[in-house]
């Protein structure tokens, strides 16, 4: 049986004929890319749910007045590969068609990463043996994101068992910890993946002080004093 198009496809294909320029990218070749892209980026039975296609100046301005139906067709083309090989999304896909200056004509520049809007901290575990510190003058900006600090020891990390989950695949599943010590606070590497990077630099632990971005996989996170923010 012969596979149905993507949503969106069939009227993307009936206006590629009246593109303004006959060297347009067409977008049989434009889906090809995003599906090669999306399936390199399957990672651990998990899909990418963040897909970026850039167009050059020209081939943006052809498809600008069809971006719906392109956009459409490119969740359609990721669905199919996710019901093919059965992968999970870590959060809702996002897809985004735009202009980029440094791309060729005709050669879409297509980025897929994994990401996660919703970052969440779980209030420590019933029973749990460790001295627990309570806080509430202090928030962790994740990616920009404020999530409140509420105690210390606190667990960082992709699995769900943690204090603070990142739901990243460049975040291992037991990344990092956060204490409080006579230094402050303190973030100590788990011995995970890709570490903990500040300034460029990998190192073990980093002290959170005002100004210190500490860069998890791909995911910043900072220290705020809650009135420093709010103020």
């Amino acid at each position: 049986m012969t596979e149905p198009r993507p949503i969106g496809m069939e009227r993307l294909l009936a206006q590629a004929a009246r593109l303004v320029s006959g060297n347009a990218l067409h977008p049989a070749e434009l889906l090809q890319r995003v599906q090669a892209a999306f399936e390199a980026g399957i990672r651990d039975g998990f899909g990418p749910n963040d897909i970026r296609v850039g167009l050059s100046p020209h081939d943006y301005a052809s498809y600008e007045p069809m971006l719906p139906d392109l956009e459409g067709a490119v969740r359609a083309t990721v669905a199919r590969v996710q019901a093919r090989t059965g992968c999970r999304f870590l959060g809702d896909v996002s897809v985004h068609v735009e202009r980029a200056e440094g791309a060729a004509d005709g050669t879409p520049d297509v980025v897929v990463r994994f990401r996660e809007t919703a970052h969440r901290a779980a209030e420590p575990a019933a029973g749990a043996t460790r001295r627990l510190v309570r806080h509430s003058d202090y928030v962790l900006l994740v990616d920009g994101q404020a999530v409140a600090l509420t105690h210390t020891p606190l667990s960082i990390g992709r699995g769900a068992d943690n204090d603070l989950v990142l739901p990243s695949m460049a975040v291992s599943r037991h990344h990092a910890e956060l204490t409080l010590d006579e230094r402050g606070f303190v973030l100590t590497d788990l011995g995970s993946r890709n570490g903990i990077v500040v300034n460029g630099e990998r190192i073990r632990e980093a002290v959170l002080a005002p100004g210190v971005r500490a860069v998890l996989g791909d995911i910043v996170i900072e220290l705020r004093e809650r009135q420093a923010r709010d103020g």
